[in-house]
Formats: C-alpha cells, sequence, structure tokens
C-alpha cells in the first residue's frame, strides 16, 4: 500500500507557526496554523512512579525540566495523580513549590484549609487549617494502589504571577482504615505567604516512601 506524505505548509497560509498552535481549518478550502482554543487543556508531562521505588520520596516538575512548561504559557495549571500508594500510614500528602528551578523547596510559610468527608459518619472527618500547603487525605493500610483507590486533582492559579501569592486548591480521594474500606473524600486549598511567582512544584508525603504513583501535568488560559 502506497503511503502519501502530506506537507502541512502546503496548506496553511502563513508558513510559520509558534510553540503550541494547532492546525485549524479558516474556510471551506483554506487551513492555518492557529492558537489553541481558550478553556482547552494542553498535556504537557507525565510521570510514573513504579511499584518497586520503595526509596523514593518526591515527584518533582520543573519549568524547562524534561519538556515541562510551567510559566506565563498558562494561567491555569492541573495535575492529575492517579493509583497512588505510600507506604506509611496516617500520612499527608503535600505539595511544595519552588522558585530557584528545585534547587530548594520551601517547607514553611504556607496556609491551608482542609475539609473531609466520609462514609459510614462513624468515621471522624479532619476539618481543619493547617501550615501545610494543600494537605491532603490520609492514606490506610487497605489502600490497594493497582485498584486505582487512591488519587487527586491539584489546580494552580497563575504561578508566573510575581504580585500575587502562590495559591491553588485540590480534591483528593481514597479508602481508608478497614479491610471493608471507609471512602474519604478531601478538599483542600492552600496559599505561599509571601508573594512572588514559582516555576516548580513538587509532589511528596510527610512521612514514608511512595510506592506508585502516575501524575500528568497539563495547561489551559481561561
Amino acid at each position: 500500500m502506497a503511503i502519501t506524505t502530506l506537507n502541512l505548509r502546503g496548506i496553511n497560509r502563513s508558513d510559520t507557526a509558534t510553540s503550541g498552535q494547532v492546525i485549524t481549518a479558516t474556510s471551506a478550502v483554506a487551513a492555518d496554523f492557529q492558537d489553541a482554543s481558550a478553556g482547552s487543556w494542553t498535556k504537557i508531562k507525565s510521570q510514573s512512579l513504579a511499584a518497586t521505588s520503595s526509596s523514593t520520596t518526591a515527584m518533582d516538575f520543573i519549568h524547562g525540566t524534561s519538556d515541562v512548561v510551567f510559566d506565563n504559557t498558562y494561567n491555569l495549571y492541573q495535575v492529575r495523580v492517579v493509583n497512588l500508594l505510600n507506604d506509611a500510614n496516617e500520612a499527608d500528602f503535600l505539595v511544595r513549590i519552588t522558585d530557584d528551578g528545585g534547587t530548594s523547596f520551601e517547607t514553611t510559610g504556607y496556609l491551608s484549609t482542609i475539609t473531609q468527608g466520609i462514609y459510614p459518619t462513624t468515621s471522624t472527618p479532619r476539618n481543619t487549617t493547617a501550615a501545610l500547603l494543600w494537605a491532603a487525605a490520609i492514606k490506610g493500610a487497605y489502600v490497594e494502589y493497582d485498584k486505582g483507590q487512591s488519587g487527586c486533582t491539584i489546580w494552580f492559579n497563575n504561578p508566573s504571577d510575581t504580585a500575587g501569592r502562590p495559591n491553588g486548591r485540590m480534591i483528593f480521594n481514597t479508602v481508608y482504615n478497614t479491610a471493608s474500606g471507609v471512602p474519604i473524600i478531601t478538599t483542600s486549598s492552600g496559599v505561599f505567604t509571601t508573594t512572588g511567582d514559582f516555576n516548580g512544584f513538587r509532589l511528596t508525603y510527610n512521612t514514608g516512601n511512595i510506592l506508585y504513583m502516575k501524575a500528568t501535568l497539563y495547561g489551559c488560559n481561561v
């Protein structure tokens, strides 16, 4: 079977394109490179940690490293985390930011609010404020990572805003505590109390090792 190669530059009008643009039909007979529609998510980078990574404590996304984009290209970023498993019980999942390309990550200066919903209601939810950025759920002894029982979605608002305070929010789901499973949904929001931009972040726990995690970073302009 013959293979036909299509030269897209032969059907567009401008002959040039910039990073992130897509081919768009501009009429019934013409196409061109144009900016992606506002409000659509663009996949930037996926990373995975294997179940055998018993000494791994964190996963980093740093702008300019391994094709990661985390600057003013987008004003809203989202991270989707699935199949998350830590080897320590009662561990808090945390997000730490960096403004120096990952040389160091801020460990103080955060404020967060955390709200949990738990069923059955005989369990005690954790509704609190804390000095932890986007602290999420508590991991229990019976979480099975291969069944995808723990995961979260994280949003970062305009990390390149030098005048604002870095902030974001998280929704985290897990199964906790008993062999029959106690479902927990945790919502949290956080802020770093010093103004300025940041160019990367770390996903980690306050204790233990990450046995498995897959995280994908997306960007969007709204």
